[in-house]
């Protein structure tokens, strides 16, 4: 799962637009992060795998926090550019309205 959700924050911080998450990504997520929880109750916290397992979970959070900031980011992007390009043309056509009223 480590590697899949790497391979997602890569596409997310490399492509401009949204990249398509699959359909159970986040139950998926939510079972690896259990499991990673469980395995680090059941170490003894001085193990150097202990240790890994918490610089892991740590990991898979932060990309996760980076995917959502990113994502997010994002889709104001595209709304906020999809509200300019609005803007634009009702200033076209109200241009070419006045222009026509004026012409009559």
């Amino acid at each position: 799962m480590y590697d899949e959700l790497l391979k997602i924050w890569k596409a997310e911080i490399w492509n401009e637009d949204l990249v398509e998450l699959p359909q159970d990504f986040l139950l998926k997520i939510e079972d690896y992060l259990k499991k990673l929880a469980e395995e680090e109750r059941m170490l003894d916290k001085r193990t150097a795998k202990a240790s890994l397992l918490k610089v892991e979970e740590q990991n898979v959070k932060r990309m996760l926090r980076e995917i959502a900031n990113i994502r997010y980011k994002k889709l104001v992007k595209k709304l906020t550019d999809e509200e300019k390009e609005k803007i634009a043309v009702g200033s076209t056509e109200n241009k070419n309205l006045v222009k026509m009223l004026a012409s009559t």
